[in-house]
């Protein structure tokens, strides 16, 4: 079962602050990263055919990156696999 939460900070920027991501095991691609405004925490897994996260290295506010399981993703900017 494919889940995905997103939590919005409040205020004028309305910036989202968490997003996770698991048991997708059919998406290839995480896209809309880069349309962001503000991303402080990404936790991915379960995503067996994740291969790519477009726009990941343009998020400077990044702080944690949590990935596990995701045996297709060869290569994450700023993440070890």
């Amino acid at each position: 079962m494919c889940e995905a939460e997103e939590h919005t900070g409040v205020g004028a920027e309305n910036r989202t602050l968490n997003t996770k991501v698991s048991g997708c095991s059919d998406l290839e691609e995480l896209q809309g990263v880069e349309n962001l405004r503000w991303l402080e925490v990404l936790d991915i897994s379960g995503c067996v055919e994740l291969k790519s996260i477009p726009g990941l290295a343009q998020k400077t506010e990044l702080v944690t990156r949590k990935v596990s399981g995701c045996s297709g993703l060869e290569e994450l900017q700023g993440v070890e696999i």
